[in-house]
């Protein structure tokens, strides 16, 4: 599925780290207390949705990201890995 590989890619490089740093200098929160059916249920809301799945902005490195077309039945799944 597309959440895994993206998932894998942006947690195996390099970028990770940096933006780590980042929200560490800045004294930002890198977690959150929200549970992935919460997060899951405002997503489908986001304007970015269509009836059957929501276009996700996914960085691929510094100042650069794609837009991941992913199915609503993907997307809480994707929200888990990333908690």
């Amino acid at each position: 599925p597309i959440y895994a590989y993206l998932y894998h890619e942006y947690i195996n490089n390099f970028m990770g780290n940096q933006i780590c740093a980042i929200l560490e200098k800045f004294q930002l929160p890198q977690t959150t207390n929200y549970q992935a059916a919460e997060l899951f249920r405002s997503a489908l809301s986001d304007k970015k949705r269509t009836a059957d799945h929501v276009d996700l902005i996914v960085p691929e490195r510094i100042g650069f990201c794609a837009i991941a077309p992913t199915p609503l039945q993907e997307l809480k799944s994707f929200i888990e890995a990333g908690l």
